[in-house]
């Protein structure tokens, strides 16, 4: 086990402790590996899978009796990442779908026969030991014609119900472009949702070049997930891509980060190479570590499009990710200490806090709150009451994520809160 994660895992169970919920505990890395990668399965340990949370496999889709074929490689090669991920402490799941699947199937199986189709789906999770499904059903598939937003909502509500039955996950990779087929019902069935955010723009677009995930993209589609489909934050991942695309002289349908950085040197720290309608567009490490700083102030985590577009070793986007995470979590830890018994309800909160404090301590209470960076929002003393419950005023603070310091002249302690009115 890699030394590194296992102490991130610490620190974030230290500054968790008190949270009364686990749903918050922890801060999702999700990456995707895909089947026809030549590093699945057998080198996917090149990979640092200890800075990863959830691996997802991409993908597998139906046959026409709706039993799910990967993509490329065989079963024998999805047991081997299965394995690989579990022994890093991962969770595993399939993705299927995908931008270049095929509708027919998926029309024909869900327009006629959701339950058995359902049922297919788990079997094969059961039988490969996966984590959960990945419902990456895209625009080219959920277009209001070969899937309607009701069949969409009646198959991922009842595959959501199998899975959950058998304490399997179920989460999607959806985009803002095709939120319309969405219903609010259908967003809600998914134990989080990965917002693909990039691919606004492409070599497909000649006429439209530029940036195809700039940060403003990341922060529109978490608004349009939580805000318009009511998809709590903590259910929502920030997406960003390892990947570029080339204009003009550059023409390119996908270039990995790790071959711009190798061909460009000094581009890892850029956004493009080039200018206007001649130029590569790709994120560079410092815009990768704006975007999970939001994601850690906001989100519920991080979510990568895909891992085998990335530098393993110099240059890293993945590793840019974890210093800023494991930044975060040092800097925490080292504040929190042990509180006798700290209870905060409701957490999430849609507008009011209670705290409780069990334990012998004789002193006003401070109650300070902090973005996650670390950074001071606002300061409450309160005297002691009898029953040692209190209501510190939140009405100035705007719905997302903060830590609460609950400091007496005996303790402290550091909960993690959620407002979402």
């Amino acid at each position: 086990m890699n030394t590194k994660k296992t102490r991130i895992k610490q620190l974030l169970a230290l500054c968790f402790l008190f949270a009364g919920i686990t749903a918050f505990a922890q801060f999702k890395v999700v990456g995707y590996l895909p089947t026809w990668s030549g590093l699945y399965p057998g080198n996917v340990a090149t990979i640092d899978l200890d800075k990863l949370t959830h691996l997802n496999i991409a993908f597998a889709n139906p046959n026409t009796a709706g039993t799910l074929i990967p993509s490329s490689g065989t079963n024998a090669n999805v047991s081997t990442v299965v394995q690989t991920g579990h022994a890093h402490n991962l969770k595993v799941l399939m993705s299927i779908g995908g931008g270049g699947a095929s509708g027919t199937n998926y029309h024909n199986l869900i327009s006629s026969n959701i339950p058995a189709f359902v049922n297919s789906i788990v079997n094969y999770v059961q039988t490969y030991n996966l984590d959960g499904i990945d419902v990456d059903i895209e625009g080219n598939i959920l277009d209001g014609s070969t899937l309607t937003a009701s069949q969409y909502q009646n198959f991922v509500s009842q595959l959501g119900t199998a899975l959950h039955a058998n304490g399997k996950l179920m989460t999607s990779a959806l985009a803002s472009w095709f939120g319309n087929y969405v219903t609010n019902t259908a967003a809600a069935q998914f134990d989080f949702i990965n917002a693909m955010s990039y691919d606004a723009t492409g070599p497909w677009a000649p006429q439209n070049p530029g940036q195809h995930s700039p940060y403003s993209m990341a922060v529109n589609d978490f608004q349009y997930w939580n805000g318009t489909k009511g998809v709590a934050a903590d259910k929502l991942t920030v997406g960003v891509p390892f990947y570029g695309y080339g204009f003009g002289t550059y023409a390119n349908q996908g270039i990995s980060f790790c071959n711009i950085v190798n061909t460009y040197p000094g581009s890892q720290n850029n956004d493009q190479v080039g200018s206007g309608g001649n130029a590569i567009y790709y994120n560079g490490i410092p815009t990768i570590q704006q975007k999970t700083t939001y994601a850690l102030q906001n989100a519920g985590g991080i979510m990568i499009w895909e891992l085998t577009q990335d530098c393993f070793t110099t240059n890293s986007l993945l590793t840019a990710i974890d210093d800023v995470i494991t930044s975060f979590t040092t800097g925490v830890a080292e504040q929190a200490t042990v509180m006798p018994t700290v209870e905060v309800w409701p957490n999430p909160s849609a507008g009011k806090l209670s705290v409780k404090i069990t334990g012998s301590y004789d002193s006003d209470v401070v109650f300070s709150f902090y973005n996650l960076l670390g950074e001071h929002i606002t300061q409450q003393t309160m005297h002691k009451t009898n029953d040692k419950v209190y209501s510190p005023d939140i009405s100035s603070l705007h719905d997302g994520f903060y830590l609460l310091e609950i400091l007496t002249a005996e303790n402290k302690s550091i909960t993690r809160i959620v407002l979402n009115r």
